[in-house]
């Protein structure tokens, strides 16, 4: 049975591609992308993401080719546009065509072919900063386990410290910080999804050695404190960069390391504070399955 014409051309040209060092695994798998991008006119955001991540997190893994390096800076520069556009002027405020002309980008539909929706670029966005912040929080724990004490302020810091940081970023960290404060409560992007749908062993642990060193806080109050604490550390590090950038760098004569240290403070506070007699009775009251807890 003769064989088409068409697939000794690709055969040759796979073999071409085998002389300049791309092993046959990223062969197959840029293969499997384009006919996944044939296939479907929006490609999934998640696919995407992987694409990024991979490409950023490992150069050396063999798509070094000018092509993945051009489709790597196009996605840096318009996670680059939106994170910007997000904090300047909220993620509502913003749409894909604005990202698109922020970036740079004379094809209008690039976002959409490199993100999906605008969902797909605020995990891009996530994406970007988690990484280091999870690599800095594991840092931090790895010191708290070797030092055999589960105080509950170096776990505070373990938390606010790697978020404090990216107000010294440049590159993009005050905005990442802004995005997700306003990520909090958001109707259509809600902050806890966004992240459940992404690997944070770094949270995870802290939550784990978290709820070791308050073993007496019951299950529901520990969860609700948790959730404060997320309001109170981007809302108030979110404010703190506004402040600072309006005053010529000066946030109402609150040092940087006086501000941090007190955040941490605050993070310790809302864990340890003791329950009052109202919660506690609140709390056994909607233990009690025959009994329906009032609404407020």
């Amino acid at each position: 049975m003769s064989k088409p014409p068409g697939r000794d051309r690709k055969r040759g040209a796979v073999m071409k591609n085998l002389d300049f060092g791309l092993d046959a695994r990223v062969i197959r798998t840029y293969y499997i992308c384009q006919l996944t991008i044939r296939n479907s006119f929006k490609p999934s955001p998640m696919s995407r993401r992987w694409a990024l991540s991979v490409a950023v997190s490992n150069p050396d893994s063999g798509l070094n080719s000018t092509v993945r390096s051009d489709a790597v800076a196009t996605r840096l520069r318009i996670v680059a546009a939106a994170e910007r556009l997000f904090a300047e002027r909220g993620i509502d405020g913003v749409s894909l065509q604005q990202i698109n002309r922020a970036a740079g980008q004379r094809n209008r539909s690039a976002v959409q072919y490199h993100f999906g929706n605008k969902e797909g670029v605020i995990h891009a966005i996530l994406d970007k900063h988690t990484a280091g912040i999870e690599r800095r929080r594991h840092e931090l724990l790895d010191e708290i386990e070797a030092s055999g004490k589960l105080e509950l302020r170096r776990l505070a810091e373990a938390l606010v410290i790697p978020l404090a940081e990216k107000l010294d970023d440049p590159d993009g960290g005050i905005a990442f910080l802004r995005v997700n404060a306003q990520l909090i409560g958001h109707p259509d992007f809600p902050l806890l999804e966004l992240h459940a749908q992404r690997v944070n062993r770094g949270a995870d642990r802290l939550h784990r050695l978290t709820a070791r060193a308050c073993p007496d806080l019951p299950m529901e109050l520990w969860m609700s404190r948790w959730l404060a604490l997320g309001g109170l550390l981007f809302h108030g590090m979110a404010d703190y960069a506004q402040l600072t950038e309006r005053n010529g760098g000066a946030a109402l004569n609150i040092p940087r390391s006086v501000f941090v240290s007190n955040m941490v403070d605050c993070a310790v506070a809302v864990m340890e504070v003791p329950q009052s007699p109202e919660t506690d009775a609140e709390l056994e009251r909607s233990r009690r399955p025959d009994e329906e807890t009032p609404h407020v």
